[in-house]
């Protein structure tokens, strides 16, 4: 009984965010209300919040499922002749694509979220995050031990800066076309620094 009690509530659980991420796409987060939501779930409005307390968590839960797909794609993506130092990088660069094509708006709210949310999920975000690093980081580890990034480069702690260096570099990007192009610069320039490359 219980059991069964448990797996109803992850199905109504996930018809919510299924719902919720399908209006986000279709008619904007900001558009999107708990009454739409409920409607498309085909769901009570006071069920929506039994197993969601804000919009925001809403949101936050979908970002979290984004960056494990995106941490699925980037390790599926093939080095096509690249070495390990050039993999890490090119793959950089594919996150910073991909989460750019985000709307500003979901992902600033993703972000402040992150910073006001709960002990727990703010470590479920770094979780997250570290995932697609880990892919990323591998291939820094083998660049390594290939000669290609110096013996003395500590890449866990260089990863743990990349991702603040990352995440900053995000902030300062949706402002427009002009910062994003800085914050990318800038942000190459950081990841250069931190294992201690001359060129990226």
């Amino acid at each position: 009984m219980q059991k069964k009690r448990h797996e109803k509530k992850l199905v109504t659980r996930q018809k919510i965010l299924d719902a919720a991420y399908e209006l986000f796409a279709r008619q904007g987060y900001d558009e999107t209300s708990y009454t739409d939501i409920a409607k498309l779930a085909g769901l009570g409005y006071g069920t929506i919040y039994i197993h969601f307390d804000s919009k925001e968590s809403l949101l936050f839960e979908h970002y979290l499922e984004l960056i494990y797909k995106q941490a699925d794609i980037l390790r599926s993506i093939k080095q096509e002749g690249r070495n390990a130092l050039e993999q890490g990088l090119y793959l950089m660069n594919e996150v910073w694509t991909a989460n750019l094509s985000y709307p500003t708006r979901k992902l600033t709210v993703f972000f402040s979220y992150r910073w006001v949310s709960s002990k727990k999920d703010y470590d479920r975000a770094v979780k997250a995050l570290n995932t697609v690093l880990d892919v990323i980081g591998g291939y820094f580890v083998t660049a390594q031990k290939e000669g290609l990034i110096s013996a003395a480069v500590d890449i866990p702690t260089c990863l743990s800066l990349i991702r603040t260096a990352y995440l900053h570099a995000l902030q300062d990007a949706r402002f427009g076309e002009k910062e994003r192009n800085e914050a990318k610069l800038k942000l190459n320039q950081q990841i250069d620094y931190l294992l201690q490359l001359k060129t990226s």
